[in-house]
């Protein structure tokens, strides 16, 4: 068996995540709404967030966008 063989698989699963995040959150592209979904991930970020927007309840998108601004800045 090849010792390689976790660090391969864990790499795939890295690399399927990222692509189905782009699919998921990028593909419909919102003008305007993009720009505010990557205020909120900064605000998430920051503990500055506020539930004033409308747009502040999609946690899916503003919570996976702040988890890729964390890890690739």
């Amino acid at each position: 068996m090849n010792k390689n063989l976790p660090e391969y698989l864990f790499l795939v699963a890295v690399i399927t995540f990222l692509i189905l995040f782009r699919i998921i959150a990028y593909l419909g592209h919102y003008g305007a709404d993009d720009l505010g979904y990557a205020k909120l991930a900064h605000d998430l970020l920051t503990n500055n967030f506020e539930f004033q927007d409308h747009t502040s309840y999609r946690w899916t998108i503003i919570a996976l966008t702040a988890l890729m601004y964390k890890l690739f800045g």
